[in-house]
């Protein structure tokens, strides 16, 4: 029979818990509807960068960069927060894990898996791949071959875009995070890696004096990252993403968020910090713009072909505009680094828009709305030297 003290505190741990899994649920959903591609844009940002240096064209800070670069300093004092709570991605494999768990049991046997200590290596072995591409000027390569641009088409409705190879990626990832809690995010993903090398002594940390720890190792079981907390006194592992699952499941309440270390209510202290976040990653995707920021109304302009730049999603995009007669006759694309998907789901409904409205004062297309304002931004340019 269990003591009333022993349920007592039975019922105080599920209270922690139910609290927790509550409160990241809710910022893990509305990071889903609202801020679905900021990963595949935080990446985007690192290539775009990569590649303006190696060619010296340069041209000033994209969105996608200063997506990328807010997001690692913010991880550099704080900690892989958006790794935790804020990426889709992360989510989505979390949620399959989840909902797969009577599946693994059966063929599992109900024994956990462990994956071999060198696996967690890979990923950055493909973070050194995809900068070494970027900077030798072929990471047009990458396009179409990557799992979470599949995922970001699926959840914008467009699956009839998505590219064989990343297809297939996104369906072995699916597979393998029914096995593995976080399967892409500990093994394969580059952001991930990047995270984890900025991540070495941030300002808030996980403590877990193992003097008064017991012996259970709930800590460790729980963790999707799959790191043997029970060794340590203080989480200094650049793979902890500050999930909170370790200090939710603690019955002794021994694991904690420590602020440089003084002990912190972690569940107010990370869900502010979540929310923070959030806020960053939907004012830069835009979320709640219904249109371009194009403002360039009907005019006439001179007859001629003009060439313009604009910021698209994976750096400089170019086009050539033909004017006759007064009004834009035609706009051709003629050098960008988006990946084909997205440019091919923009230029469509962008392009003839701007030729029907002979505006760029025109509506940007849902899931491709980096590659539209890029599109929008170049044929203003254009423009301008038309009048």
């Amino acid at each position: 029979m269990m003591s009333a003290k022993n349920k007592g505190l039975l019922s105080t741990l599920k209270k922690k818990q139910n609290r927790m899994q509550l409160a990241r649920a809710i910022v893990q959903l509305l990071c889903l509807i609202l801020t679905p591609a900021i990963f595949s844009q935080a990446l985007s940002g690192v290539k775009s960068f990569c590649t303006a240096v190696s060619a010296r064209q340069f041209l000033g800070f994209t969105t996608p960069m200063v997506t990328a670069i807010a997001l690692l300093i913010f991880t550099f004092l704080f900690g892989r927060f958006f790794c935790g709570w804020i990426c889709a991605f992360g989510a989505y494999t979390e949620l399959i894990h989840a909902l797969f768990a009577p599946l693994r049991k059966r063929l599992c046997k109900n024994k956990p898996l462990s994956a071999p200590p060198w696996a967690v290596n890979l990923k950055y072995g493909i973070l050194t791949a995809i900068l070494l591409m970027c900077l030798l000027g072929i990471e047009q390569y990458l396009s179409g071959k990557d799992p979470w641009e599949c995922f970001a088409l699926l959840v914008g409705r467009n699956p009839s875009l998505i590219p064989p190879i990343a297809g297939v990626l996104f369906a072995l990832v699916t597979i393998g995070s029914i096995f593995y809690n976080r399967f892409y995010c500990r093994f394969f993903c580059p952001l991930g890696a990047l995270f984890a090398l900025v991540d070495r002594a941030p300002l808030f940390s996980i403590r877990k004096p193992r003097d008064v720890c017991g012996k259970c190792r709930l800590c460790s079981m729980k963790c999707p990252m799959g790191i043997e907390l029970y060794a340590m006194d203080e989480v200094q592992n650049g793979e902890c993403i500050k999930c909170m699952q370790c200090t939710a499941h603690c019955p002794r309440s021994n694991n904690h968020l420590s602020l440089c270390g003084i002990r912190l209510r972690h569940l107010p202290i990370t869900f502010g910090a979540a929310a923070a976040l959030l806020l960053f990653c939907i004012s830069t995707t835009g979320v709640f713009s219904s249109g371009a920021a194009q403002t360039s109304a009907a005019a006439s302009y001179t007859d001629g072909t003009y060439t313009g730049s604009g910021a698209g999603y994976n750096g400089i995009l170019t086009v050539e505009v033909t004017v006759s007669g007064g009004k834009i006759t035609e706009i051709e694309i003629t050098d960008t680094s988006d990946d084909t998907a997205f440019l091919n789901n923009a230029s469509a409904g962008v392009i003839p828009a701007v030729l029907a409205q002979q505006s760029t004062a025109v509506d940007t297309v849902s899931g491709a709305t980096f590659s539209s304002n890029g599109i929008l931004s170049a044929v203003d340019d254009a423009l301008s030297k038309a009048q």
